[in-house]
């Protein structure tokens, strides 16, 4: 009798253990359960709005690949109806600037901008002698900074940084530093021997009397000339290029005017040369400016280089102006934020190797905060 009831208690605590255990463990799953609904809800929210911040990002780029005025890119372009209609929408020309991995040190170009951008104060936080020594071994030391804060904030004060400066742009073939454009091809073509030769190659023709600036198809004749092959043209083509890196419809003006006021003032010619200087440049840029803010179909290459030799003189023929100045934004960023969510994209138009070409843009960065 007693083991009996002994049984029946000993029943009574094993089932309360039981039903106890079970109840903690019931317990954990219907918040394992609320935990896993949530992050699935949580997931498929981040989901959705990135889906409308894509279709958003969509809708922008279509309308910068179906450009009803496809000869420039201009703040007329009907692209601006669709960031203009969308206050959670910005688009920003980043590579009408200048790119401090590849300008080149040497000649007087930089250390005019250095004298005149940003008056009365100096484009170099410190003596320009100084700086642009440290500035240049830097770059060969240390290569390539996308972040130019992050690789150039110790020579220029951060505000000028993000007015003059970038690290979006391609490199031109006619003024880029030599040792970059060979740093590219080594990078590109993966392989120190290639970039070496190019760059023997390059400061031959650079040093040449006979220099003429090049356009992409003859580059291209120049790779193959050179022994350089096709086959690394491919390689290093479009990001080196001969094609102007900045818009004038989106350069900065203080920049604009800059530029256009060396290639008048600064650049002598060569001895014997029947060509002439570049002249008025207060009236080209006067011009220019006021074509970018009512001319609804943007200046064309050919206009715009109407109006920087109003005066129809024969411009130096290896001047550079028209390597700095063009029509084209090559790089954008489009930033759309909503609802506490951020969507960031880097497009590229990629240049042509020829006129008959049609123009391909991409997307080169990507970044989302949901």
């Amino acid at each position: 009798m007693g083991r009996i009831e002994g049984s029946k208690g000993s029943s009574t605590v094993t089932l309360f253990a039981i039903v106890t255990v079970l109840a903690i463990i019931f317990l954990g799953l219907s918040i394992f359960v609320r935990q896993a609904m949530a992050l699935e809800n949580s997931a498929k929210g981040r989901s959705d709005r990135k889906a409308i911040l894509v279709e958003k990002a969509h809708k922008v780029m279509e309308a910068l690949e179906d450009d009803d005025t496809p000869e420039s890119d201009c703040a007329f372009d009907k692209v601006w109806d669709v960031v203009d209609d969308d206050e959670a929408i910005t688009l920003t020309d980043i590579s009408s600037r200048i790119n401090p991995n590849d300008i080149e040190t040497g000649g007087g170009f930089l250390a005019f901008l250095n004298e005149t951008l940003v008056k009365p104060e100096k484009l170099f936080t410190d003596s320009y002698e100084e700086s642009v020594k440290e500035f240049a071994q830097q770059r060969t030391d240390k290569g390539f900074y996308v972040d130019i804060k992050r690789g150039y904030s110790k020579f220029f004060d951060p505000e000028v940084l993000d007015t003059f400066f970038t690290g979006y742009s391609f490199f031109n073939f006619n003024v880029s530093y030599s040792e970059v454009l060979r740093d590219m091809v080594k990078l590109r073509c993966d392989s120190e021997t290639d970039g070496e030769e190019f760059h023997k190659a390059y400061q031959v023709y650079e040093s040449s009397e006979l220099r003429v600036n090049k356009t992409n198809p003859e580059i291209e004749d120049w790779f193959q000339r050179e022994g350089l092959t096709v086959k690394n043209f491919d390689k290093v083509f479009p990001l080196i290029n001969g094609d102007p890196l900045w818009n004038v419809h989106f350069m900065p003006e203080e920049l604009l005017k800059a530029v256009l006021e060396y290639y008048e003032t600064r650049v002598s010619l060569p001895k014997g040369s029947k060509a002439q200087k570049l002249t008025g440049w207060q009236v080209s840029a006067e011009n220019i400016l006021k074509q970018r803010e009512e001319f609804q179909d943007g200046l064309t290459l050919d206009a715009l280089r109407s109006i920087i030799d109003h005066n129809k003189t024969l411009i130096h023929p290896v001047s550079n102006v028209y390597q700095y100045l063009g029509v084209y934004t090559w790089f954008w960023e489009l930033v759309i934020e909503e609802k506490n969510s951020k969507l960031r994209w880097v497009i590229t138009r990629l240049p042509k190797l020829k006129d008959t070409d049609d123009f391909v843009f991409k997307i080169v960065e990507e970044d989302y905060q949901l």
